[in-house]
């Protein structure tokens, strides 16, 4: 018991040394992280799978997902990194931003060329979160006096 109550008040103190800003980084590397995972190892086959790969077509124009599982795992470390170093959390934010709005705009693409007959769906979902992301960036930490 006494061990478990040490546990929890060094997570406090670590949560509050990293503010509201590096707590939102690290839920966001967490799912980053995940999400890549999923990406990575996902066996896309046309002609298996053809509603998943139709939903992932302007994606796949890109590049195959494995490398965009990579990509989303890299950026799933930098938020990890970022909530702890301020000096990169603004670098985190922006690189997170940027990757949900590549799939919203995918996902856009992907429905108005027809492709992924509800992929307006998942282009609302990364759209929101896009925007919440950049929402989050510019709260200010107690402290923080270069922030408005």
């Amino acid at each position: 018991m006494e061990s478990g109550v040490v546990l929890i008040k060094s997570i406090k103190k670590i949560f509050c040394r990293i503010g509201r800003r590096g707590r939102s980084l690290l839920f966001f590397g967490f799912l980053y992280t995940v999400m890549g995972q999923s990406y990575y190892t996902a066996p896309i086959n046309q002609e298996k799978t053809p509603a998943a790969y139709d939903g992932l077509w302007a994606h796949l124009q890109v590049m195959p997902l494995s490398h965009w599982g990579v990509l989303w795992m890299v950026i799933g470390v930098a938020c990890l990194v970022g909530a702890f170093y301020k000096r990169i959390e603004d670098i985190s934010f922006g690189l997170t931003a940027s990757l949900m709005t590549m799939w919203a705009a995918g996902f856009g693409f992907n429905y108005i060329l027809g492709h992924g007959y509800r992929s307006y769906i998942a282009f609302a979902i990364y759209g929101a979160f896009a925007a919440f992301i950049l929402l989050i960036s510019g709260w200010p930490e107690e402290g923080d006096r270069h922030r408005r």
